[in-house]
């Protein structure tokens, strides 16, 4: 025992000693300082970037209309072995989860969850949060208390959201901030859930407790594709001109000059003067000086700039529209797979921050073991997975006629014949075909 409490103090002054080294030099009171802009993010981002937008917006819709649901724990056991499973379609996967849980409809936590404030339902909810996590790399949820349970949820600004620290070792996040206000509330730490991407900026104290956007790997990426856009709208406001006018041998007075100027200026800065004729007494040169833009390969780097982003983000361009990068059948299998590697991982992590935060207290005050999850069955991309698994059911034998409704989402059959395994040979019971070949032996020795 003496070994073991040695052992633990030990593990406390270890950890003790790395918190000295991270959160000393801070103060009680004050934000942690973050190296990084993200409202830059969502400025020149989200708001000033079509190809951010799009791909933050498939993501996010597309996980915006996947159901959640309010279960009770009733195997604890094979909750875990559920957990453990991977997030695609699988029978084992299906069976644990309909042997671990039982769906409860009825309950305030189903309420909160269906509709988490007055004024957001689930589905925009879920949208809010998440685009500020791809976005900004955090989001935050704050919850207002009633009768010892959160009973509203609300999304908080993300990019403008400071970590305020508590100046102390073992906790120390007192709260967080929303700044740019002319008053100043800290929200308690217990009533905010924070949930972000992993963050290995150690530059100042605190810093790596904000989640790391990825726009910040991508900002090459982004001012790329944000010049390349801003080029083709110049070019086009122009006119397409990219050279300068000139007399040849004659000259003129800064009064005809500067009506010269406003001349082509009224012709290139409007687009219902394009190819509008001019007339000139003089004789004029053209003097090209300009790259256009298919010189400048800026309709191919917009292309590269889609796939950059796209990558970083894990989806195909060929969701966007890549014109390089679409068929039908491809298609398919990418929104298949948007699903899989991308929009099941991240509400996997928002599932076990949710579990975490906001359903202890809703357990305890209503002696329930809730569990919270997102229901698989009711997206459309992920249908002929689920008939797949529904095929590969009906030619398992060792699963019950109940275990395989279940794993498919239908209810259970109260005939106890339906709760033990069937032979293939006409689906009978296998008591009843063990009497049937009892038979046939007692049959044959009699002869």
């Amino acid at each position: 025992m003496k070994e073991r409490i040695a052992n633990f103090l030990a593990k406390q002054l270890s950890q003790n000693q790395l918190n000295q080294v991270l959160y000393r030099p801070t103060t009680a009171g004050v934000p942690f300082v973050l190296k990084d802009d993200k409202e830059s993010f969502i400025r020149d981002g989200y708001e000033n970037n079509p190809n951010v937008y799009a791909i933050i917006n498939t993501i996010t819709r597309s996980a915006a209309v996947v159901p959640w649901v309010v279960y009770q724990v009733t195997d604890e056991k094979k909750l875990s072995e559920y957990r453990r499973t991977k997030a695609e379609l699988s029978i084992k996967r299906e069976v644990l989860k309909r042997k671990a849980l039982e769906e409860i409809p009825d309950s305030d936590l189903a309420d909160v969850i269906e509709r988490p404030n007055p004024e957001q339902g689930q589905s925009e909810f879920i949208e809010n949060m998440l685009g500020f996590m791809l976005a900004t790399g955090d989001t935050y949820i704050h919850g207002v208390e009633a009768d010892s349970v959160f009973q509203e949820l609300y999304v908080m600004p993300a990019h403008i959201t400071e970590i305020v620290s508590s100046g102390g070792l073992e906790s120390p996040i007192k709260g967080y901030k929303v700044r740019g206000y002319s008053y100043n509330i800290t929200l308690d730490y217990a009533t905010v859930m924070h949930m972000k991407y992993w963050n290995p900026d150690y530059r100042s104290p605190g810093s790596h407790l904000y989640g790391m956007s990825p726009l910040r790997a991508a900002r090459s990426v982004v001012t790329q594709s944000n010049d390349t856009f801003t080029a083709n709208q110049r070019a086009l406001q122009n006119m397409g001109a990219e050279g300068m006018l000139s007399l040849e041998d004659e000259y003129i007075t800064p009064e005809q000059f500067g009506q010269l100027q406003r001349d082509m200026k009224a012709r290139v800065e409007s687009p219902n003067n394009y190819k509008r004729m001019l007339l000139a007494a003089n004789k004029w040169k053209w003097i090209q000086f300009g790259i256009s833009p298919v010189d400048l390969n800026i309709i191919e780097s917009q292309k590269m700039s889609l796939r950059d982003l796209c990558n970083i983000y894990g989806i195909s361009s060929e969701l966007l529209n890549d014109p390089d990068n679409k068929t039908n059948a491809n298609k398919k299998e990418s929104r298949r797979a948007l699903y899989y590697e991308t929009v099941l991982p991240l509400l996997d992590h928002l599932k076990y921050e949710l579990n975490r935060w906001l359903v202890p207290a809703y357990s305890q005050r209503d002696g329930v073991d809730y569990y919270i999850d997102y229901d698989t069955s009711a997206i459309p991309a992920l249908a002929e997975d689920m008939d797949k698994v529904a095929e590969r059911l009906s030619r398992i034998d060792e699963l019950t006629f109940n275990e395989k409704r279940e794993a498919l989402g239908y209810g259970r059959l109260d005939e106890p014949m339906y709760d033990k395994p069937w032979v293939d040979m006409r689906k009978m019971p296998v008591e009843e075909g063990e009497k049937f070949i009892d038979y046939l032996n007692a049959d044959t020795k009699s002869r």
